[in-house]
């Protein structure tokens, strides 16, 4: 199961699982096309192995084209077709006026090809649906960027029909931006208001409780003539206060007063 060969070397690498660990199985190859190694004949897969679950050999020569491929063991024989695989190449991101320019280094076979790269990635932790580019050379593609978000890229990448079939496993995850900036200015943007809000509804409390020093209630001419009114001295005819005679009488004992 899951037959397939790495090509992206000088000794490509052929690997599969097998359906029985405890059996053995001979690999025989031979390259198919027009050139001259189709004709040369199966040869034996060379220096097997086992890793990781994955029995394993390497073929005698490197070529970009298909490989056809006899697996026999005890219990039967089965042909077909390798998958032919290469690793993905590296993925470099810069940032450009509201863009990622998203560029690849150059597959190390095939480099006259068309590639189809697929790329999906995550947007602030939001999937965006996967997008293809046909690639060849140092082409470069790009997409929308916030820099409030962080985005976490991932991309495989096969030939197109005019080249051999050539696919890739999934890349790692590329991450790129960092949303920590933005959580500070949002967070600025929620705390400014509130503040804001508190100082004024403060300052209307200190007002209210001291309006009466701060701003003394303005009489009305009325009050003010009333006021100059009651404060004036009076002026005129001073009515003089009535006085009471009175006369001093003085007794003087066995004494009359009036004698005729």
């Amino acid at each position: 199961n899951d037959f397939k060969c790495y090509i992206d070397s000088k000794s490509p690498n052929c690997s599969w699982i097998p359906v029985n660990p405890s059996t053995k199985v001979d690999v025989s190859y031979r390259y198919h096309g027009e050139k001259e190694e189709g004709f040369k004949g199966v040869q034996k897969c060379a220096d097997a192995y086992w890793s990781h679950g994955r029995g394993g050999c390497f073929l005698k020569a490197n070529s970009f084209l298909p490989v056809l491929v006899v697996a026999e063991s005890p219990t039967g024989i089965a042909s077909f077709e390798a998958k032919l695989v290469i690793g993905v190449t590296e993925l470099s991101v810069k940032e450009e006026e509201g863009y990622l320019s998203l560029a690849w280094s150059l597959p190390a076979v095939g480099q006259m090809c068309t590639w189809t790269y697929c790329l999906w990635y995550k947007e602030c932790n939001k999937d965006i649906p996967p997008q293809c580019y046909d690639i060849k050379g140092n082409d470069t593609k790009t997409i929308p960027y916030k820099k409030c978000c962080e985005y976490k890229i991932q991309y495989n990448l096969t030939t197109t029909a005019h080249c051999p079939k050539v696919t890739s496993d999934n890349s790692k995850v590329t991450s790129y931006g960092n949303t920590m900036p933005c959580i500070q200015t949002n967070m600025v943007a929620i705390v400014l208001p509130i503040l804001f809000c508190f100082c004024v509804f403060l300052s209307i409390y200190c007002f209210n409780r001291n309006k009466d020093i701060l701003c003394p209630k303005i009489p009305n001419h009325f009050e003010i003539k009333s006021l100059i009114r009651d404060k004036k001295p009076q002026t005129g005819i001073v009515m003089p206060e009535p006085v009471e005679n009175t006369e001093s009488v003085i007794a003087i004992p066995n004494k009359c007063l009036y004698e005729a």
